[in-house]
């Protein structure tokens, strides 16, 4: 005959053990509570961060913008005709330094009334800043300017013209690395 083991008996001897617990609706109720828990705990953090960390860029007046793109390519091969050329004398590169700007234009064209870079980020308007350029002796139209933070950011020269009120426009991104921490 067979001989009757203990569970303890069993388990020492490497035979099976039926344990299986019993799945009860206090279990299921638990589970599905823990994860919806999850779930609305990880939804409020997401949407604390994002009401918290967006600057609120959006663009304005969009429709008319987008009405105006066609007379903007225009303006840019006008510009190209002109003669005028703006370009930068070199690429800021720091958190801080001056921006330089050479422009050149045709003969007999008068000076311009308004010189300025904009500096902002592309994804948000929290850091933007206007300043204005002025005249250097060689040439140069040159400001000062200091960033709060490293990354992406435009740049976008402008110089209005007196005879008309055209604007002449360079537009550019550049990247600012994070500084070297020091030794």
């Amino acid at each position: 005959m067979g001989k009757v083991l203990s569970v303890r008996q069993q388990h020492s001897k490497g035979q099976a053990v039926n344990k299986a617990k019993k799945l009860t609706g206090r279990t299921v109720a638990l589970w599905i509570s823990g994860f919806f828990l999850v779930v609305f705990t990880v939804n409020g953090i997401m949407t604390y961060l994002a009401f918290h960390s967006w600057g609120g860029l959006e663009t304005q007046d969009a429709y008319r913008k987008g009405l105006d793109y066609n007379r903007e390519i225009e303006a840019a091969r006008a510009q190209k005709t002109s003669g005028w050329k703006i370009s930068l004398a070199s690429d800021p590169g720091q958190m801080q330094g001056h921006i330089n700007v050479m422009i050149t234009r045709p003969e007999g064209s008068t000076d311009p009334v308004l010189i300025q870079a904009s500096i902002s980020r592309p994804a948000t308007d929290k850091y933007d800043q206007t300043i204005p350029l002025l005249p250097q002796p060689d040439g140069l139209f040159t400001a000062p300017y200091v960033l709060p933070l490293p990354g992406q950011w435009d740049i976008v020269i402008l110089v209005k013209t007196e005879e008309d009120g055209t604007a002449y426009t360079l537009n550019r991104r550049f990247f600012i690395p994070e500084p070297s921490p020091e030794p």
